[in-house]
């Protein structure tokens, strides 16, 4: 009796203990996000051990976002601009879709081809999820699919596209996911469904699905259809019409909208929490913002507006009428953090003529460089001791004050022409007098 009366003793107390901890629990949950925690949160420096791009010497410092991963990447040049978290593996829920939607692009032929629902897409059409309830037998095209996904992000039709595109086979689709993810540099990303929905073996990284958008981006298609507000997908053989509208926030909600939008996928599960990548492009740069696993929608595009005007503003992008007397690019985009300037790069020569730039070690993109080009038409007179540049070495041309540009270059020209003459000249006469000097010897000597 008395060990039994122990053992409820101490089965009481270790219940007493767990209701005991439950206060705390409820106290430790995350306190709501005011605007005044927001902007603590990003004005402040991050640790670079969080933002590691914060850890690049003379690097724009960022702040800490809300979100567990987030990247910025310049889509020009692949440059880095932020990174926290950027390789850590996590679910993308229906950011997936940018990859299937690619591939359909690419190697599904016409868009105007027909496309049969069958088992394999409307076993997705589960009810709590993104889904258009397509039916067994219903008929769609290829195109109104790709809306479908991208903007309704419908799981049914995401993963039909897939059993098309893989010539049957859904399996042989997300082998070819994976390869084309290898192709692009992705390390960390294994897909193993076409949509997105809940799965173990199913999870990506920040910087990998940075480098899917970017491949994505350079197809007009998908910008066309990304940038799309609503869609209607005309009456089937089985259902009349459907309408429906982008997901993007920063698109199409007036208290989200972003100046340049091009737009994006969102996504959402429980497992993965809120992801986004998005697309925006504003004097003439395109950068590519991507956050996982965040806790709520307004963090997820707060963290979105703050990293994507850092890009704009922490950065720059170098054209060839800003480059100066130091090198003229014919081709090529180069970003520069803000205030630092060509001269200060380290440069490598490709085989192919272009030349790559880095700063502390950071690839900023690659240019064509060439002499800079000689005018025909008039240009200011220049100063005294002006400097003419090619590539990187200066010659200095004096006494030509009124002169323009041509005409300077004429002369040097004509200067160089008698130099020539003069020298060869000068060069026959010794070896002249040498020849005279032996025959005079030679005769000397039979005397």
């Amino acid at each position: 009796m008395n060990k039994l009366l122990k053992k409820l003793a101490i089965i009481a107390s270790a219940g007493a203990l767990l209701l005991g901890t439950l206060p705390a629990t409820v106290q430790a949950e995350e306190a709501p996000w005011t605007e005044e925690r927001y902007q603590a949160l990003y004005t402040a420096q991050a640790d670079p051990s969080l933002v590691t791009t914060n850890a690049i010497p003379g690097w724009p410092k960022g702040s800490d976002i809300t979100s567990t991963a987030g990247v910025v990447m310049d889509a020009d040049t692949g440059t880095i601009l932020y990174a926290k978290n950027m390789d850590q593996q996590l679910f993308p829920a229906s950011v997936t879709k940018i990859m299937t939607s690619i591939l359909a692009l690419e190697q599904g032929g016409d868009l105007n081809a027909p496309v049969t629902m069958t088992q394999t897409g409307v076993d997705y059409a589960v009810s709590g999820s993104a889904n258009l309830y397509t039916r067994v037998g219903e008929v769609f095209t290829l195109k109104d699919m790709l809306y479908g996904t991208l903007l309704a992000s419908a799981n049914d039709m995401a993963t039909q596209i897939g059993e098309y595109v893989g010539g049957g086979s859904l399996e042989h689709f997300v082998d070819m996911m994976n390869q084309r993810a290898k192709e692009l540099g992705c390390t960390n990303t294994n897909f193993h469904n076409a949509c997105g929905m809940p799965d173990e073996l199913h999870h990506t990284t920040a910087h990998d699905l940075a480098l899917i958008m970017q491949d994505c981006l350079k197809n007009p298609t998908f910008r066309e259809i990304i940038h799309t507000h609503s869609y209607t997908i005309p009456a089937t053989n089985m259902t009349a019409a459907r309408t429906f509208g982008n997901h993007h926030p920063m698109l199409v909600n007036q208290n989200y909208v972003y100046d340049g939008i091009i737009g994006g996928k969102t996504g959402y599960t429980d497992a993965a929490q809120h992801t986004l990548a998005t697309a925006v492009e504003r004097d003439g740069r395109t950068l590519i913002c991507v956050t996982l696993q965040a806790k709520g929608m307004d963090q997820e595009l707060r963290d979105q507006k703050h990293l994507l005007d850092f890009g704009f503003s922490q950065f720059q992008k170098i054209t060839p009428d800003q480059t100066g007397d130091q090198v003229l690019l014919d081709a090529g985009n180069l970003i520069l953090p803000s205030g630092v300037k060509l001269d200060q790069l380290d440069a490598r020569q490709n085989e192919d003529g272009s030349t790559e730039y880095f700063f502390a070690g950071q690839n900023l993109g690659s240019a064509t460089l060439q002499s800079p080009a000689i005018s025909t038409a008039e240009e200011p007179a220049v100063s005294e001791n002006a400097s003419s540049v090619s590539g990187n070495h200066t010659a200095t041309v004096s006494g030509n004050e009124g002169r323009s540009q041509s005409e300077q270059v004429t002369i040097l020209n004509h200067t160089a022409d008698r130099n020539a003459v003069l020298a060869i000249g000068i060069l026959g006469g010794l070896v002249l007098l040498g020849i005279i000097l032996i025959v005079a010897i030679s005769i000397s000597r039979r005397s």
